[in-house]
């Protein structure tokens, strides 16, 4: 992430949702697995962060693949009754 990115990023979310954001950016990879699938989505639901996610504003400051296509995949995977 670069210096700008980050300076647009820190005025609109807390310190503290930057920190989750980069927690949500390691859990994006390993939507595969149920664990990380329900983490992903407490995190987001819990720090407001669904809206940002769904409309791709933390891909495009920087959060490369924290997209709605990450979010849609914790539904998608045959247990979202469960999730």
């Amino acid at each position: 992430m670069n210096r700008q990115a980050k300076q647009q990023l820190m005025k609109r979310f807390t310190s503290g949702q930057v920190e989750i954001c980069k927690k949500l950016l390691k859990l994006s990879r390993q939507v595969h697995k149920f664990n990380a699938r329900v983490e992903f989505l407490v995190l987001t639901f819990k720090h407001d962060l669904v809206d940002a996610v769904v409309r791709y504003e933390l891909w495009d400051n920087g959060f490369e693949g924290l997209g709605e296509r990450q979010f849609d995949n914790c539904f998608e995977m045959g247990d979202s009754a469960e999730v």
